[in-house]
């Protein structure tokens, strides 16, 4: 059996230089007289071997597997040495007559971890390129770090070109405020590329850098940095889709990265359920609600860090801009009526190709605007040459990608069709912005509302859409399972008949309830009145798909009706994190911005509740709202203590229909407090520990099942400091129970028929 063997890490204040030997079998896939570097923008003194050493071993890794060889190293991180098995079957599902023997041989599997950084947990590798562009705008809220590596596109000898790049990066980092780091690698150096090719890769149609080494290779580079920066996200973006109309091998998809672990780190191949198109409309869309500069570097001809504007993925970047309905001008591409007439001649001298597979939907959208085609000749041109054969063409392709998920069992072989149909399904109404009022009465008159959807979208990839449209095209979405969350608020006088027909629509699907809750003050579940309507509708649910409901009240009310197909979940938006191993960490603080939050206002404040009110004008902390009800004279009884208050909530008053700024804000506060759960939890998710005040049994029972820390409002003091109310901020036996909740409903979800996307 030919080695590789690792004989030293050497560590120079931030570069990292392995040693390693080679036996004779494996001399001529590598370039063993070039030094295999890293260097990062921090010292790399204190960063474990176990650590390092994944970015040697993860860089070989597939060439020991193909030839059957055996790869020793000193020390591995326990994590990642246990995620192998599972990344070794992602080849192995991906090249299904190569075979991928070899071994690991180590002298020590080291268990490392660290807690998470209050700042962002989040790494995105950053390159300016559509997909990680696409992948910064869809974890933005995250406030991740950008990373880029040098020597992967952009070679170590092209000083020039890396600048240019680098200053872009760094440039975009500023225009999002988000930190930003690089690292310099030999690790494509050090391949011998031309006989990898000819004697692995070319055999499968591949070439060894896209077919076999770039995914792990690149995520190796990213273990230092989570551990020097304390991450546990790691996002790289996807390059292939599921939606794709062919068989496509990329050493980076979900079956592989998205079961890489370092130290507690998670990586995610994010954005693989969309196309290129989807991902240049997503970051069109979101420049033009936020007015970002957004420049792309999408060029892989020049080497300059610039965008030539005339090689195929730069044309068919541009086309796509256009298709979305966008100026390439605003993107980084220096285009006008002159160039697009020098695209036309390279397109007629069949210098640019135009395979369906990455042009279709882009001239197929234009084949419907009349207008562009009459203003710019690319696109006339396009349109008149191949619009009526790709429109033809893409209605009847059949889709013969394939998309894997993990099962209890195995990894399981899906088609594309058939998975990206299954995307879970949550009935909404059409959201109206036209006013703030039309946008809160949108998300069912409670922002919170947003809150829990975000994680289950998250975790599950869900989609929302109007039962209307679900319904008017039951055959479109006939494999799609259905997520209600419409009982999550059981009270007195709700009715919720209309699910019988949703449940009579959806028919064989599964149709699952998550976060159901009975609302009812502090009183024994045993007291809890359901109505008739209620129950049916309750028991007629259960009997095709269990309840997941919020706690302990809920389930012994539910028993007490016979509703026994239920099983305790607690509530979605603690899954937000899509981390069995999250932690929720308190760091010093000096409490000088604190966020408030209370319950709806309705009845006769108590005394305890107007103490409450008082603590936070008297310290002008700043309020969240999430209804439209607000503070009323009657709700008061005193007209000097309503003035009083009311003047502090107008002047700090703050409330959100959506659910980034909602998480950019309270990132910078110090601590949150008060009675509205789902505004606890976003502090939670901004890193912002919360204390949550008990104010009815719905909140009671999830405060339990999680163990958050709480008070009940009885219990409150004015004359307690607020450090007082911080130190009560315990999440130590939140952290200690964490995991088993976490894969309790990872279990209840694959058993119900909802693949998990989010980890």
């Amino acid at each position: 059996m030919d080695k590789i063997i690792l004989r030293e890490t050497q560590k120079d204040r931030n570069r990292v230089i392995f040693h390693y030997e080679v036996t004779e079998g494996l001399q001529r896939f590598l370039r063993t007289e070039r030094e295999f570097f890293v260097e990062y923008a921090f010292s790399v003194m204190q960063i474990p071997d176990a650590i390092l050493n994944t970015v040697f071993v993860c860089n070989f890794l597939p060439l020991v597997w193909v030839t059957n060889s055996e790869i020793v190293v000193g020390e591995l991180d326990a994590d990642f040495v246990d995620s192998l098995d599972m990344i070794k079957e992602g080849y192995e599902f991906m090249y299904q007559n190569q075979t991928f023997d070899g071994k690991i041989t180590l002298q020590n599997k080291v268990k490392i971890s660290y807690l998470p950084s209050k700042e962002s947990d989040s790494l995105v590798f950053y390159s300016g390129g559509v997909d990680a562009t696409s992948t910064l705008v869809n974890t933005i809220s995250e406030r991740p770090m950008l990373f880029t590596i040098w020597g992967t596109d952009i070679y170590l000898h092209d000083v020039e070109g890396w600048n240019v790049v680098e200053n872009q990066n760094r440039k975009a980092a500023v225009e999002f405020d988000l930190p930003y780091t690089v690292a310099k690698t030999s690790f494509r150096s050090v391949m011998n590329y031309d006989n990898l090719n000819t004697e692995f890769a070319k055999p499968l149609h591949e070439n060894w850098w896209h077919g076999f080494q770039h995914g792990i290779a690149l995520l190796s580079h990213a273990a230092p940095i989570a551990y020097y920066y304390k991450k546990h996200r790691i996002y790289l973006g996807a390059t292939a889709s599921a939606k794709s109309s062919e068989d496509y091998t990329c050493a980076s998809t979900p079956i592989i990265d998205n079961y890489v672990r370092f130290a507690g780190a998670h990586c995610y191949h994010e954005g693989f359920e969309n196309t290129r198109d989807d991902k240049i409309e997503n970051i069109c869309r979101y420049k033009h609600k936020t007015g970002k500069n957004i420049q792309l570097r999408v060029c892989w001809e020049t080497r300059t860090g610039y965008n030539c504007c005339l090689c195929e993925k730069c044309v068919r970047t541009i086309l796509e801009i256009l298709a979305a309905g966008a100026n390439p001008c605003d993107y980084g591409f220096d285009v006008n009526e002159e160039v697009y007439e020098k695209i036309v001649e390279k397109i007629e001298a069949k210098e640019i190709s135009i395979p369906i597979i990455f042009w279709g939907d882009s001239i197929n959208k234009l084949y419907y605007n009349r207008e562009l085609q009459e203003k710019n000749i690319l696109v006339r041109y396009l349109v008149s040459k191949y619009g009526n054969r790709f429109n033809e063409n893409y209605r009847k392709k059949v889709n013969k990608a394939f998309v894997t998920y993990q099962t209890e069992k195995s990894i399981s072989e899906v088609k594309c069709e058939e998975a990206i149909e299954a995307r879970p399904i949550i009935f909404r109404n059409e959201k109206d912005q036209s006013t703030f009022e039309r946008s809160v009465q949108s998300l069912g008159l409670n922002t919170g509302n947003m809150v829990f959807l975000e994680s289950i979208k998250k975790n599950l990839n869900a989609i929302e859409i109007p039962f209307s449209e679900y319904k008017n095209h039951r055959e479109k979405y006939k494999n799609n399972p259905v997520v209600t969350t419409d009982l999550i608020w059981i009270t007195k006088g709700s009715n919720f008949d209309y699910l019988l027909e949703q449940l009579n629509v959806v028919g064989d699907a599964p149709f699952v309830p998550l976060g159901v809750g009975i609302q009812a003050p502090f009183e024994s579940s045993k007291d809890v009145k359901l109505t008739d309507s209620q129950i049916r509708v309750l028991k007629t649910i259960s009997e095709k798909n269990t309840l997941g409901v919020r706690g302990e009240f809920t389930a012994d009310v539910l028993n007490t009706y016979g509703i026994y197909n239920q099983e305790i979940i607690g509530c979605p938006s603690l899954y937000y994190w899509a981390n069995p191993e999250h932690k929720i960490v308190k760091t010093e603080s000096n409490l000088k911005k604190v966020l408030v939050n209370f319950r709806t206002f309705y009845g006769t404040l108590s005394v305890k509740e107007k103490h409450f009110l008082t603590y936070a004008a008297d310290r002008k902390y700043s309020f969240v709202e999430q209804t439209l009800h607000r503070l009323e004279q009657e709700h008061c009884k005193d007209e000097r203590y309503y003035e009083y208050v009311n003047r502090w909530m107008r002047r700090n008053i703050n409330m959100f229909t959506e659910i980034g700024p909602w998480i950019d804000f309270t990132k910078d506060y110090d601590f949150s407090m008060g009675g509205r759960f789902h505004g606890n939890i976003v502090a939670l998710w901004s890193r912002v520990p919360a204390l949550f005040v008990s104010v009815d049994s719905r909140t009671e029972e999830m405060l339990d099942y999680f163990k958050l820390p709480r008070i009940q409002m009885m219990e409150f003091d004015r004359d307690k400091s607020i450090e007082y109310y911080f130190e009560k901020a315990d999440y130590s036996k939140f952290n200690a129970g964490y995991h088993e909740k976490y894969k309790k409903f990872e279990e209840f979800i694959m058993r119900n028929g909802l693949p998990q996307w989010g980890r």
